[in-house]
């Protein structure tokens, strides 16, 4: 099984980056201009500009009123709720569960 930065270095460093971006604009609490981007996903501004005219191009990111801030987009949100829609909550309380009985000394049941 890889590491975390065996994948990293095995990815398209590309999508990393613009991976980090999309981090950055969801630690957001709304809009957010080019250095607060730039600065949270700790990378160069120019490089941070281009990543989101593509991340823009895909509905991942938009850009918002005339200070040109940015937040995140329609597509980011689709790929939010259908990830949300795809988790199983039953099952995973119920694996949670054994550890939650243990840690405040109660029965629990689900």
């Amino acid at each position: 099984m890889e590491t975390e930065a065996e994948c990293r270095e095995a990815g398209v460093k590309s999508v990393i980056q613009a991976i980090r971006i999309l981090n950055a604009l969801a630690q957001s609490s709304g809009p957010a201009s080019l250095k607060q981007i730039a600065a949270r996903a700790e990378m160069a501004p120019s490089k941070v500009h281009r990543y989101l005219h593509s991340l823009c191009a895909g509905d991942l990111a938009h850009q918002t009123g005339k200070a040109g801030a940015h937040d995140l987009g329609i597509g980011a949100l689709r790929l939010g709720l259908a990830a949300i829609n795809r988790v199983d909550i039953v099952n995973r309380a119920g694996d949670a569960l054994p550890g939650l009985v243990q840690a405040i000394r109660a029965d629990a049941f689900l």
